[in-house]
C-alpha cells in the first residue's frame, strides 16, 4: 500500500509526469519496483496523462494553396542527398516547374553550401529565381 500511496502523492506534484518519470523518482526514493508494476497501479488509479485534443479549423476558414495553371509561373528549388558506392555523400539541387513538374536544372556536387547563391541560377538565364 506504501508503493500505491506515494505513486498517487508523485503524480498529484508532478502533474505532467507520466510512469515512467515517476517509477524513475521511486527508484531514487529507494523503492526495488519493476516499471510494469509501476505501470499497473498507474493505469489501475486511473493517473494518465490527459491529451490534449488540438483545435480544428473549419474548412470554410482554409485557404486553398495557390496551384500554378501554366508553365512558367512557379518555380521549386529542391534539395536532395544520396550516396556513392564507395560511402561517400553528393547533394543535388533541383530547380523545378511546379506546375509541369520539369527539371530543367539539376546541380550536383559533394557540397552545396548557401554562400553559393543559388546553385542552378546561372546556368538558366533567362528564368527568375
Amino acid at each position: 500500500m506504501r508503493l500505491r500511496e506515494r505513486l498517487i502523492t508523485l503524480s498529484g506534484k508532478h502533474r505532467r509526469y507520466g510512469y515512467r518519470m515517476l517509477h524513475a523518482r521511486l527508484v531514487r526514493e529507494g523503492f526495488k519496483v519493476n516499471v510494469k508494476v509501476v505501470e499497473r497501479i498507474y493505469r489501475e488509479e486511473r493517473l494518465w496523462l490527459r491529451r490534449t485534443k488540438r483545435k480544428k479549423i473549419p474548412k470554410e476558414g482554409r485557404e486553398r494553396g495557390w496551384c500554378p495553371i501554366a508553365a512558367n509561373q512557379r518555380w521549386s528549388l529542391d534539395f536532395t542527398s544520396d550516396a556513392l558506392a564507395n560511402g561517400r555523400k553528393f547533394r543535388t539541387a533541383n530547380l523545378k516547374d511546379d506546375c509541369t513538374r520539369e527539371c530543367p536544372a539539376i546541380e550536383v556536387d559533394f557540397s552545396l553550401p548557401g554562400e553559393r547563391g543559388h546553385p542552378c541560377g546561372q546556368s538558366l538565364p533567362g528564368i527568375l529565381i
